[in-house]
Parts: structure tokens; C-alpha cells; sequence
């Protein structure tokens, strides 16, 4: 009985291994980021805590009203989630955009030029406020994972005892 009881749980281990490794692999081959929302500008939309999902689009896809995932322009590195409310297109097609957090009383002040040839989207949210994420480069999620599952496989290609003698 607990050899079967073993059996199942190693091989829900190792389904849920690979079910992982799949999702990361598709999370990061379709671009998908999951963000945590750290201020209530977006509010009522999105609050302190949210973890908001994000999927790069083409940036001649942006329209009015798009919430997207920018880059904070005073070069810090960080980045925000706003509501677009203008855009422009200039002569080389670059897109720049003007922004507003939705419980902002005024239009963020600055305008931000698009460089990149996609954009991240708002998708949806994970109304998941008290569970921490934690955020990975990519190259590590899929690490990660790998080791992951090779731990669990690492006792199906174990050589078994052979039982018993000859009859």
C-alpha cells in the first residue's frame, strides 16, 4: 500500500513539474509579466497589492484608453502602470504617450516616447493582495524549474533491488 501511496504522490509530483515548466516556458515565450501594483493611483481598478498580468503587444496596437506597463522616464529603472489618454505618432512611427493614473486628480507630467517595437498590456488582474510574488528574470524561472524537475524524476532512474530469489 505505501509503495503505491509513493508511486502517486511522485507521479503528481512530477506532472506538477512539468505542468510549471510549461507555464514558465509559455509565460516567457509569449512575453507575460506579472506585476505587483505598489500604489493606489489605478484606484478603483487596481489596489496596493494587486498582481497585475501583462503581455507584450505591438506598439501600433496601443490605443486610448490602454493600460499599459512604462518605464518610469527619470531613468531610475522602475516602471508604472497607467492609463494612456493621448498618443501621438511622429515621422519615424514612434509612438509617444501621455499617461494618468486613474485616482490621480491630474495627468502624469510627462509625455514618454515609446523606443521599443512592443509595449506590455494589461491583461488582468490576480486579486491576490496578502500572497507575495516574487520577481525572477526570466533565465532563472526556467532554471529554476529545470532543476525542479529533474529532482523529481532523479527517483524513477534509480536502479530498483531486484526481490526475492529464484523459485
Amino acid at each position: 500500500m505505501r509503495s503505491k501511496f509513493h508511486m502517486a504522490t511522485s507521479i503528481l509530483m512530477l506532472l506538477l513539474a512539468i505542468g510549471g515548466s510549461g507555464i514558465a516556458g509559455f509565460a516567457i515565450k509569449e512575453r507575460v509579466q506579472i506585476v505587483r501594483v505598489i500604489s493606489d493611483s489605478m484606484a478603483p481598478q487596481f489596489h496596493r497589492g494587486d498582481a497585475l498580468i501583462f503581455k507584450a503587444i505591438p506598439v501600433e496596437q496601443i490605443k486610448i484608453d490602454e493600460i499599459l506597463l512604462l518605464p518610469v522616464p527619470d531613468g531610475s529603472g522602475g516602471s508604472y502602470v497607467h492609463r494612456i489618454i493621448a498618443m501621438e505618432v511622429n515621422e519615424k512611427n514612434q509612438v509617444t504617450v501621455q499617461t494618468k493614473g486613474d485616482a490621480n486628480p491630474m495627468n502624469d507630467r510627462w509625455k514618454l516616447t515609446i523606443k521599443s517595437p512592443t509595449a506590455p498590456a494589461y491583461l488582468g488582474k490576480i486579486p491576490l493582495r496578502l500572497i507575495p510574488i516574487i520577481n525572477f528574470e526570466s533565465w532563472l524561472i526556467v532554471i529554476v524549474m529545470i532543476f525542479a524537475t529533474v529532482l523529481i524524476i532523479l527517483p524513477f532512474l534509480r536502479k530498483r533491488p531486484e526481490r526475492g530469489g529464484k523459485l
